[in-house]
């Protein structure tokens, strides 16, 4: 995909945007439901968050993101179906999940906040177009309009809260699981 061809699908692009969960609570493009001001501010947000956009496309087999890589950006899966990979302590890689564009996929969340390493690698699996958002562009717009901008925010601090608890759940099963095999209570 082009960018002329994402321009030609904006009203497309930005309903997809608006079904992504950290963007989930901008949502009510639906002009019919009045011209509410929230509504309208959550409208401008998005539009402008569209023109940050950028069009990236893969072939299959290479990697969008790379665990070992800064995150800068935003990844937001338009075309294709991506791996998401993690690498065990021998350095082995292992999949963790395949996912489909219909499927309103993005990925390199929390890069939004602030430069941070990714938790996973991402490889395209076919050819896959992404559109990226850098975090200046993101933060930037935020400053511009900050009750959006905490909207967004809040949902990818709960996304990540949510993910720091399944972790702390699977260490201190790992944990209980060792103490029982080595025998102690």
């Amino acid at each position: 995909m082009t960018d002329k061809e994402i321009m030609e699908k904006k009203d497309e692009i930005l309903s997809l945007i608006s079904r992504l969960e950290i963007f989930s609570d901008l949502a009510g493009l639906d002009s019919s439901k009045g011209s509410d001001i929230a509504d309208n501010q959550n409208k401008i947000f998005l539009e402008k968050l569209f023109s940050f956009l950028s069009v990236k496309n893969f072939t299959g087999g290479e990697i969008i993101l790379d665990k070992n890589d800064t995150g800068k950006s935003l990844f937001i899966l338009v075309k294709g179906e991506v791996q998401m990979l993690r690498t065990t302590l021998e350095g082995s890689p292992f999949a963790l999940s395949n996912l489909k564009a219909e499927e309103n996929v993005c990925f390199g969340k929390a890069a939004l906040l602030g430069e941070d390493f990714h938790g996973s690698s991402v490889k395209a699996l076919n050819e896959c177009t992404v559109l990226e958002l850098g975090s200046q562009d993101f933060l930037s717009l935020c400053n511009e309009m900050p009750a959006q901008g905490a909207k967004v925010i809040y949902r990818i601090a709960r996304r990540l809260a949510k993910a720091l608890q399944e972790a702390t759940k699977d260490s201190l099963t790992l944990y209980q699981a060792l103490l029982d095999e080595v025998g102690m209570p």
